[in-house]
C-alpha cells in the first residue's frame, strides 16, 4: 500500500468512526481527564491567545483550553475527517463554548500562517507546546 492509499483508507476509517466516537464523548473526557489536565496545564493558555488543536477528534483538550481562555481568544479545532469536525461542532455547541473556529485540516499539512498561533496541542499524541509568535 502506498502513502496515498494509506491516507485515503485512514480518512475513510475516521469518517466512519466519527458517530461512534461522538457517542463516547463523556466517557472519553472522564477517562482522559488526568492526562488532559496535565496537557492543558503545560500548554498554559492565556486570555487573548490563539490555541490550535490538531487532530482534535472529540475535542476534549481543546474545549478545556477554551474554558481557560474565558471567552477571550480563539481556539482552532481541526481534524482531517469532515465528520469528526461536525462532531466537534456539535460538542462545542452542547458545551456552550465560544471563540472556536472549526476547520477540516490535515495535521500533516497545516494551512495557517506562520506565527499565527500561541500554542498547540494534539490530544491523540498527548502533547502540547508553546510556539514562538511574532506580534
Amino acid at each position: 500500500m502506498d502513502i496515498a492509499e494509506y491516507r485515503q483508507a485512514s480518512h475513510q476509517i475516521w469518517q466512519q468512526m466519527a458517530a461512534g466516537w461522538e457517542g463516547w464523548n463523556d466517557w472519553l473526557a472522564e477517562a482522559s481527564q488526568p492526562a488532559t489536565d496535565q496537557m492543558v496545564e503545560a500548554l498554559a493558555p492565556q486570555p487573548g491567545e490563539t490555541i490550535l488543536e490538531l487532530a482534535a477528534g472529540a475535542g476534549v483538550a481543546g474545549f478545556l483550553a477554551a474554558s481557560v481562555l474565558g471567552g477571550e481568544g480563539r481556539l482552532i479545532m481541526t481534524d482531517f475527517s469532515e465528520e469528526m469536525v461536525e462532531a466537534e461542532r456539535r460538542r462545542g455547541a452542547a458545551l456552550g463554548v465560544s471563540g472556536v473556529e472549526y476547520r477540516v485540516m490535515d495535521a500533516e499539512q497545516i494551512d495557517l500562517e506562520d506565527g499565527s498561533v500561541d500554542a498547540c496541542c494534539a490530544a491523540g499524541a498527548t502533547c502540547s507546546w508553546r510556539t514562538p509568535r511574532r506580534r
